[in-house]
């Protein structure tokens, strides 16, 4: 409150950030806060009785509800009498989930009842433990879930979380393409019961992104064979490097589910969410790649008509290179990982696989040699002496480590061959 913000800046926790902790005499006061991302979710019922609705409700949520002395002729402990203090005031039962917050409701649209949710930090209580927890007060109540719904959108992580952890019962590898993992988040919570859940729609991440971002595939081809600069070596090398991690995924998943190889699958599942991170890294390094070098040009027309916008210009021209050296170095770095994990998938992986893993070292290591080349062709554009001999060494070392492993790799894989 305003009236007690006098008191409340004495405290050193409350120092402003500028400025005296003081109050003035004339002015007020901006206070700036924010809190984390807020899921409104309601979990749907096959019942039209709000009281049941409630009382699960009340055993989800942070505030609990008054204790009750169960009624033997009823499953809704709404019915139930309240246990009381000494003074009368009702005993109080702390719920379930911390952060949440949770009430019953009809919703005549749907001619059921909903439980509503409020979730104020959704990483503390997660909505398929919530909604998990849901099924079973409901299947003691007598009723059932029949699926859930999403009022406005939800991060991204939230369903990754939630696929993972029904893939996970399913003893299925969370190593897989994250578009499986929301599917089995969407189908697991039912998701699509009341109303359509559309991912671009309902994932915050995807309601926001760019349509051209991370977007390749015949349409990409073409663009790469005209006689336009970009996208060129440095985005082919990205996106060879995630052809790579692609298979490696597939290699760790096949594994992952082979029975005579069961003794692997803590292994194969590291690997294959290893493999799934650095296919979708170096899949948004194809098309930041392309975006480094607009970035470039951007500022090598930029005008200079003044001293001051040829000063300007001539150190957004050295940022640009800069970025333009750097994203493709990120890419040689990750196909480097790639290998790495073919390296594992060789010795470990589905025998069946060898080759596949074999082919995902080789793609990688030339989206390795790719990457450290477009690293070494914008090195002369800078003036920086140390960053360019830091630069040449990190890139020599990289090919050196590089053409190390893939040549053990593909013997190993050529000799495993000939022995089959």
């Amino acid at each position: 409150e305003y009236e007690g913000l006098a008191k409340k800046i004495s405290d050193p926790k409350w120092k402003p950030d500028f400025g005296p902790s003081v109050v003035h005499p004339q002015a007020g006061a901006t206070v700036i806060g924010c809190r984390d991302f807020l899921i409104a979710y309601n979990i749907n019922l096959n019942t039209k009785d709000t009281r049941l609705a409630t009382d699960i409700a009340f055993e989800l949520r942070e505030l609990g509800r008054s204790k009750r002395i169960p009624n033997p002729n009823s499953k809704n402990l709404l019915d139930g009498e309240i246990v009381r203090h000494d003074d009368g005031k009702p005993v109080k039962v702390p719920g379930m989930f911390k952060d949440v917050k949770a009430i019953g409701w009809y919703v005549d649209d749907f001619k059921r009842a909903q439980i509503s949710i409020n979730f104020n930090n959704y990483k503390k209580s997660t909505i398929h433990d919530v909604y998990d927890r849901a099924c079973v007060l409901a299947k003691e109540r007598g009723i059932r879930v029949t699926g859930s719904e999403l009022v406005g959108l939800i991060p991204l992580n939230a369903m990754i979380s939630a696929g993972k952890h029904y893939l996970q019962k399913q003893n299925r590898s969370i190593g897989a393409p994250v578009s499986d993992i929301i599917e089995c988040a969407v189908q697991s919570l039912g998701l699509n019961d009341v109303t359509p859940f559309i991912n671009n729609e309902k994932i915050i991440d995807y309601a926001v992104m760019d349509d051209n971002d991370d977007f390749f595939d015949k349409e990409f081809l073409e663009s790469v064979s005209l006689n336009t600069p970009a996208p060129g070596g440095g985005s082919v090398s990205a996106l060879s490097g995630s052809l790579g991690a692609a298979l490696c995924s597939m290699v760790a998943s096949l594994t992952h589910e082979k029975k005579d190889m069961l003794h692997n699958r803590s292994i194969m599942e590291e690997i294959g969410v290893k493999a799934q991170e650095l296919k979708d890294d170096l899949a948004h390094l194809v098309s930041e790649d392309s975006r480094a070098f607009n970035k470039v040009l951007d500022a090598v027309r930029s005008p200079a008509n003044s001293e001051k916008d040829k000063k300007e210009k001539t150190k957004n021209i050295l940022l640009a290179n800069k970025y333009a050296i750097e994203i493709p170095y990120q890419t040689a770095k990750k196909c480097f990982e790639v290998m790495q994990l073919a390296e594992i998938l060789i010795d470990k992986g589905n025998s069946n696989s060898l080759t596949d893993a074999g082919v995902a070292s080789e793609v990688a290591f030339a989206g390795l040699r790719g990457g450290c080349m477009n690293v070494l062709i914008n090195l002369p554009e800078l003036i920086d002496k140390t960053y360019i001999n830091q630069k040449q060494k990190e890139v020599d070392r990289l090919l050196k480590k590089g053409e190390k492993l893939n040549s053990k790799i593909f013997k190993k894989t050529i000799s495993s061959l000939e022995m089959t």
